[in-house]
């Protein structure tokens, strides 16, 4: 199984691995184009979206990802978003030889109440009789409306409702809700940046506290006034976060640590 996977920058350059949201493509991370400049970024479509084969299973994206960055000459940084993080501390957990530091926002690692109805057959029938409302437009507009993204996104947007396979949308729900992070992630020598916004549901602040508590060498943020998607809705305000740390710099001064 082959992701898809567009390339930037020189092969030669440091190796940032950016790992999108559900329901999304590689083209979510446009936005951070600007602030890859002097890296080789690898940007996949995670399995089941786009032009990347499914099913979605997390153990076996992880698995994926790791050829990907061994044909592409080793460890690299990683950058997740929602799905995408959990994603990316499935692949820490797995193979930490991979990740030289990871940048992670909206990651859900804690209980969600309801979360087996929500992962099960009652919601999966549920999911079966609305898709064709699910891609209509009005519904495709307010479900933007909802999370906050601009009018730029529509067409973007609309294309990834059209084209996700029902299937995925269910791999999605039922990974997502079924995430645990790995015991091994314990014993990580990996520097892990986790990120939250402010506006963010407080299921994924508890998720913080929980990753705080499991991985050694992590730290926390809060990012004011931010939703789930604001690397789309603000990308450069994500590429103010994005830039420094990338070179090892300081992080900017509003963000508020979490302990």
């Amino acid at each position: 199984m082959t992701l898809h996977v567009v390339r930037l920058g020189s092969p030669d350059a440091p190796r940032v691995l950016l790992l999108h949201g559900g329901g999304m493509r590689s083209w979510s991370w446009q936005g951070q184009h600007p602030a890859l400049a002097g890296y080789r970024a690898l940007i996949p479509d995670l399995p089941g979206h786009g032009l990347s084969p499914g099913p979605l299973h997390f153990a076996d994206a992880a698995a994926q990802l790791a050829d990907l960055l061994e044909q592409e000459g080793g460890a690299a940084r990683v950058v997740g978003l929602s799905i995408g993080s959990q994603l990316a501390l499935t692949l820490l957990a797995a193979r930490p030889d991979l990740v030289l530091s990871a940048l992670l926002t909206g990651t859900l690692a804690a209980p969600i109440p309801g979360g087996v109805w929500l992962s099960g057959t009652p919601n999966r029938l549920l999911t079966t009789l609305t898709w064709p409302l699910q891609r209509t437009a009005p519904v495709l507009a307010l479900n933007r409306h909802d999370l906050g993204l601009p009018a730029r996104h529509a067409a973007d947007l609309a294309d990834d409702a059209r084209t996700l396979p029902m299937q995925t949308a269910l791999d999605v729900m039922r990974e997502n809700m079924a995430f645990v992070p790995g015991a091994a992630l314990a014993r990580t020598p990996v520097p892990v940046t986790l990120l939250v916004g402010g506006r963010e549901v407080a299921v994924l602040r508890r998720s913080v506290s929980a990753l705080l508590g499991l991985l050694p060498l992590a730290r926390a943020y809060s990012v004011p006034g931010m939703q789930h998607l604001w690397p789309l809705s603000h990308p450069e305000r994500f590429n103010a976060v994005l830039r420094p740390w990338l070179a090892g710099q300081p992080l900017p001064p509003d963000l508020l640590p979490l302990a």
